[in-house]
């Protein structure tokens, strides 16, 4: 037993000076006066003592401190305890090293004198590997990675650093180094792809690097990288994983914020009403278009990036410019200059489409990049030339309200004087053909001036359900005579036809403009053929005219076998004053008194025409589910009477030509010139008024304040207004109202004499 104590004493004392002379610090062996017995390798590397004997201790020691580590030696002689503290060494260069160091004393051999054990920590060397710790803290708490170490064989065993607690938000007191604890705050979504990542890099099938989610005790969610070694042992087993963990939770967001907002710009860019172009202006080349773009110039993506981009712009610009000069002038300018200009697109149909540009130069570091963002302003062009139709219309519309009641006077008295002059003169009498050209001529100014009112809806509409079958059939004398003996004209009204709401006057004018339009159109003669049937939402015609809303309708169509018309016009042809007749032959007011009456009755008008294919045009009017007023029956001839009519006229020309026809009729006739008058003649009167018969505007006290202070005194008196104002200006004063009678000038002897006869006998009838 004694040899193996022995034989283990003799082994230890042989590997202990083994094990001083490989340890990382200063460690020396010496005897009481200092003489160095053993100094090991780190020793004589950080002294500078080489290969030599070292020699004495005081060597390596400034004065003062040797003094002072002789002191040291003696207490602990008689204390023999051990003394740490600091103290200087000194190189063999003479560089001070400042050290930590231990003391221990013990008795020398065969009770000589003591031995001296010393060993030293080079200060700064720990310094430097203090710092480096503090630096490699703080730089893991700035790039917020933490360190972690796991050791497989130890049953799981974890240490983090201080930032992966930071990192998992576990404080360090609550952490029990298991790797179970990991595990645990791996979201669960995450955490076999965070395993199979983990059996992976153990199994030699590439380095641990990962993305997860953790679940932090708090409830917070957050993002992890991590990254690790594995360390084998010398079977190649896994050993260790050494690794880092970084908070990647904001670098997370915020490619999700990237991407959320990539993918809300790729929404906008997509969905956009307007046309985008990214053009690349260093290589001349399109690399963005949205499906807008698509649309707006009719080709596929594919394509339009795939085309030079003067493609997509006709020769040249309306102003003349050349479209790829001028084009390439705008982008140079494209950095510097903002706001919109006008720009006029080709799509790939050939057809022309003026747009608004604006552009806006994109970051790039390769290349040059512009965006454009086009708006198609085909439509407010269009509401722009509507517009200015519109005030044109509305201009020539309050020139004819104003000129039309002084030439409607003019006109009233003209008819009426030819009617009287001629009812005398036998039929053979030479100035009968006068008298009847002087009446055509009136007539004609006279219809002038109802299409100036009719194309501006200042015409008096009075709109009455009717069956247009027998509007059309009454029509057709006049029509025949109109078109002359060289044109064939047909009428084919459907048998079934429904009835529709339409005043009958602007029907016949919008069927005798139509005609003329048609006769005019074959001036070698031809057919016409007028047509009228019903037609329902779903018809397939509607889909040939879209701005037509579906519906029910009696459609009319006045079909010709002329000229037709060039489609570069056919959107004009509507517009007041536009003709394409020679001077004198039209007065470019026809179509738009068509278009004009048609829309008063809720209506549309379209046309279908080619050149050399004829023409037809299409009278689209609702259907109305009224019942047709029978028909007044015509009286034999012109009725007169004995009664008493008081005629208020401030025209002398008027109330005189009217003052005649009641007169030669057998009426009593009491003219004023203003409503004063007329209220002293009729306190002068002894004796019954029958029939007021008064201008509507009129100085002083207009017709409806006449009649009404009249009606007070003499209750049932019956009232028929004249006047030729437009609708809009009788109608403000009253004399449109439902129940009112009213006569619109012109107005022939028989029709006067006619309505005051159907007044007085609704009057005798009560």
């Amino acid at each position: 037993m004694s040899g193996i104590v022995h034989k283990t004493r003799r082994e230890g004392q042989e590997l202990f000076p083994r094990l001083l002379d490989a340890a990382a610090r200063v460690t020396l062996v010496c005897r009481a006066d200092g003489e160095i017995v053993f100094l090991n390798r780190t020793g004589r590397r950080v002294l500078g003592a080489g290969g030599e004997a070292p020699g004495s201790l005081w060597r390596f020691m400034t004065p003062p401190a040797a003094e002072q580590f002789r002191k040291r030696m003696a207490a602990l002689l008689v204390s023999g305890s051990e003394w740490q503290g600091t103290s200087v060494l000194r190189a063999r260069d003479g560089t001070e090293i400042p050290v930590s160091l231990t003391l221990v004393a013990g008795p020398g051999e065969a009770g000589g004198a003591a031995h001296f054990g010393l060993v030293a920590e080079d200060q700064r060397a720990a310094a430097i590997h203090r710092d480096n710790e503090r630096l490699l803290e703080r730089a893991q708490e700035l790039a917020h990675i933490g360190s972690w170490w796991y050791d497989l064989a130890q049953d799981g065993a974890l240490r983090w650093s201080k930032q992966t607690y930071e990192i998992f938000g576990v404080a360090e007191r609550d952490f029990d180094g298991h790797i179970d604890t990991f595990w645990n705050l791996v979201h669960p979504d995450d955490r076999e792809a965070v395993r199979v990542a983990c059996r992976a890099a153990l199994d030699g099938h590439g380095a641990y690097s990962v993305d997860h989610r953790i679940i932090r005790p708090d409830g917070r969610i957050a993002w992890v990288h991590e990254e690790a070694d594995v360390i084998r042992d010398a079977a190649g087993s896994p050993a260790q994983m050494i690794g880092v963990a970084q908070d990647i939770t904001e670098q997370r967001q915020a490619e999700d914020a990237l991407r959320l907002s990539e993918a809300r710009y790729r929404t906008l860019f997509e969905l956009a009403p307007e046309a985008i172009l990214t053009l690349d202006v260093r290589h001349w080349e399109l690399v963005e278009a949205n499906a807008s773009a698509e649309r707006l110039l009719g080709y596929p993506r594919e394509t339009l990036l795939r085309l030079p981009p003067d493609t997509f712009s006709p020769p040249a610009q309306p102003d003349g410019a050349n479209s790829a000069s001028a084009i390439r002038e705008r982008l140079a300018a494209a950095d510097v200059e903002a706001g919109a200009f006008e720009w006029v697109f080709r799509n790939s149909a050939g057809s022309e489409v003026p747009c608004e540009v604006r552009l806006a130069p994109l970051p790039s570091e390769s290349s040059r990049l512009v965006r454009l963002t086009i708006t198609d302003v085909s439509r407010r062009k269009q509401l722009e030339e509507q517009l200015r139709v519109a005030q044109r219309m509305e201009s020539v519309g309050r020139l004819a309200g104003g000129i039309a009641h002084d030439f409607n006077n003019v006109l009233t008295a003209v008819l009426g004087f030819v009617e009287l002059a001629r009812r005398p003169l036998p039929a053979e009498h030479p100035v009968r053909e006068h008298l009847s050209a002087i009446q055509e001529a009136a007539e004609r100014a006279a219809n002038l001036t109802r299409q100036l009112l009719a194309f501006s809806r200042k015409q008096v509409n009075e709109p009455k359900v009717v069956n247009l079958a027998d509007q059309l059939h009454q029509m057709d004398r006049l029509l025949r005579r109109l078109l002359g003996e060289d044109i064939e004209l047909r009428i084919i009204p459907a048998g079934d036809l429904w009835n529709t709401r339409i005043d009958p006057s602007h029907f016949q004018q919008i069927i005798v403009n139509l005609a003329v339009n048609a006769r005019d159109a074959m001036p070698e003669g031809g057919n016409l053929v007028i047509q009228a049937r019903n037609i329902s939402r779903g018809d397939a015609l509607f889909e040939r005219h879209p701005s037509v809303p579906p519906g029910d309708y009696v459609l009319v169509t006045v079909t010709d076998t002329g000229v037709g018309i060039d489609p570069a016009i056919q959107p004009h042809i509507f517009e007041p004053f536009f003709s394409t007749k020679g001077v004198g032959q039209g007065t470019g007011l026809g179509l738009p008194t068509c278009l004009g009456n048609v829309q008063r009755a809720d209506g549309h008008i379209s046309v279908e025409s080619a050149p050399h294919q004829g023409t037809t045009f299409l009278v689209w009017l609702p259907r109305h589910g009224g019942s047709v007023a029978a028909a007044p029956r015509a009286p034999a001839a012109l009725a007169g009477g004995s009664e008493t009519i008081l005629l208020v006229e401030d025209e002398a020309s008027v109330r005189q030509i009217a003052a005649s026809v009641l007169g030669s009729l057998g009426y009593n006739v009491i003219s004023a010139e203003s409503g004063p008058e007329a209220l002293r003649l009729v306190d002068r009167h002894n004796g019954p008024i029958d029939l007021l018969v008064t201008d509507v505007i009129m100085p002083q006290l207009s017709g409806k304040a006449l009649a009404d202070q009249l009606t007070k005194r003499l209750p049932g008196l019956p009232v028929l207004y004249t006047s030729g104002y437009d609708d809009n200006v009788v109608a403000r004063h009253g004399a449109l109202d439902p129940g009112v009678n009213f006569l619109q000038k012109p107005y022939t002897p028989a029709v006067l004499g006619d309505k005051v006869r159907e007044l007085l006998d609704q009057r005798a009838r009560r």
